[in-house]
């Protein structure tokens, strides 16, 4: 596309993350010439769920905590991801985030 004199949008970015594996996207995140926004950070913690990649999952939910802090969205995908890796006491912990927060599933 480059090479093209295209430039890709939010749009395009979103389908190469989810055509891609984590590893992948670890790569391509850091050369997006813009900032991930909260649609790109839920489809990376989707496939952190489904990948099992808890690492990059909670960096990526925490950077969409932070971009939306009183929505239900980034919790919920970080308390999956836990859950997929079979860790009850931080899904456990994200729950009680919520409480805390006053934000509700």
């Amino acid at each position: 596309m480059l090479e093209a004199g295209i430039l890709p949008d939010r749009v395009t970015w979103t389908a190469i993350l989810n055509a891609c594996s984590h590893t992948e996207a670890k790569d391509a995140i850091s050369s997006m010439p813009f900032e991930p926004g909260p649609a790109v950070l839920q489809d990376i913690l989707t496939g952190c769920q489904i990948q099992g990649n808890v690492d990059f999952g909670i960096q990526a939910a925490k950077r969409l905590i932070e971009l939306r802090p009183h929505r239900e969205g980034g919790y919920v995908l970080l308390s999956n991801v836990y859950a997929t890796a079979g860790r009850w006491n931080d899904v456990a912990g994200v729950r009680i985030l919520m409480r805390d927060r006053g934000v509700f599933k």
